[in-house]
């Protein structure tokens, strides 16, 4: 399929779940996309938040600070897969939000391996 600038798209589909306990946060996310001729692409991943401050969140609340833990992980039909967990701290706003984090690779069967990566995410949060 094209797009009106001429540009490949392809099939993708996700299910995200977040759930939230007091100072706790869980994400799950499942994803499937098609490459057309490449192998398809299946991701599987899971993150844990802990909220530092403040103690309680309340409507009043401007903005908090959190740790985040995550496991990444992807894997392609073609038997491709690779796994990282990443370790961050992140800043939540009410209408953007700040995240620093380090991904290490546990295991790679990856075409394109790396040792490691840092980023920094800026989001704005409508």
């Amino acid at each position: 399929m094209k797009t009106t600038t001429g540009m490949d798209t392809y099939p993708r589909c996700a299910l995200v779940s977040t759930a939230i306990l007091n100072r706790h946060g869980a994400n799950a996310e499942l994803e499937w996309e098609e490459y057309g001729s490449e192998p398809d692409r299946f991701t599987a991943n899971a993150s844990h938040l802990y909220r530092l401050a403040p103690v309680d969140y309340t409507a009043d609340t401007h903005g908090a600070w959190y740790t985040m833990l995550e496991s990444l992980n992807q894997f392609s039909d073609d038997g491709d897969s690779r796994h990282d967990l990443a370790a961050g701290i992140l800043y939540e706003a009410r209408s953007w939000a700040c995240e620093v984090s380090l991904r290490l690779p546990l295991e790679q069967n990856w075409p394109r391996n790396e040792d490691y990566k840092f980023t920094v995410g800026i989001r704005y949060l409508p």
